[in-house]
């Protein structure tokens, strides 16, 4: 009996919930093919950008200089695929093809633009050492001072800082600043395991050949004094005329 009532209840139940059933039911059908459907869109998207961004890559490669890829045609990809991922390495391209044409104010303002992007960590430091260098190419002697020491700073573990900090150095030499310049190839000759120590260094005794005052005191050392040939020997061992007769050996007396 209780059973059956259980099972009545319940019964009851359904029958009068029927309707926000059947609306939850279709509620929770909607919102998952909602996210399947958005998810299937936010990759194929960057599909279709990566594709694009490939072939234009390897247009860029190929042999025929009338082939070569121009900056706008990088600005063209990520204007065509917006929010992907290959829309900011598009932009980043852009940015250093502009910087290689010496287009300096042009290639700041696309390193800028890559900058506000969804980079990942080592796109971003690619992207501030291009805003120093466009600045450091264009003259802008304090911005570009201080867009190295920025790299230097938000990026300390990446490849890029010791760019920065060689960049920094010839800033400092390159304004009359020839301590601050041998610090930071100090820094660059000092740590081997980057690929920039070997310039630094290039750098570094050219600046010193220049500015000898600079050159750090040779090492101090304590060693004792070395004594000349036969110093100790004579400081030691009395002089034969010094040395007392034993009584056992009494010369003998004069004659007469």
């Amino acid at each position: 009996a209780p059973e059956s009532s259980r099972i009545i209840e319940i019964q009851s139940w359904l029958e009068l919930n029927k309707m926000r059933l059947i609306t939850g039911i279709v509620v929770v059908g909607i919102i998952s093919a909602a996210v399947y459907v958005s998810r299937y869109v936010k990759v194929e998207k960057e599909r279709l950008g990566s594709a694009a961004l490939v072939k234009l890559q390897m247009k860029g490669d190929a042999a025929d200089p009338s082939e070569a890829v121009s900056a706008a045609q990088y600005v063209q990809v990520s204007e065509d695929h917006p929010g992907t991922r290959a829309a900011a390495r598009a932009v980043l391209l852009a940015a250093g093809q502009w910087f290689e044409e010496g287009r300096y104010a042009e290639a700041h303002a696309e390193f800028e633009k890559a900058s506000q992007l969804n980079l990942d960590r080592s796109l971003a430091a690619s992207a501030a050492l291009g805003i120093a260098a466009s600045l450091d190419a264009m003259g802008k002697s304090s911005e570009a001072t201080t867009a190295y020491q920025d790299v230097i700073s938000r990026h300390a573990n990446s490849p890029v800082a010791s760019q920065a900090k060689l960049g920094l150095a010839e800033l400092y030499e390159a304004q009359g600043q020839p301590a601050q310049a041998l610090n930071y190839y100090s820094q660059l000759t000092n740590n081997l395991a980057s690929a920039w120590s070997t310039e630094a260094l290039v750098r570094r005794e050219r600046l010193l050949t220049a500015h000898p005052e600079l050159a750090p005191p040779p090492p101090s050392t304590n060693a004792p004094t070395v004594l000349e040939a036969g110093s100790l020997t004579n400081s030691i061992v009395p002089p034969a005329a010094a040395v007392a007769t034993p009584e056992n050996d009494t010369p003998p007396a004069e004659g007469p």
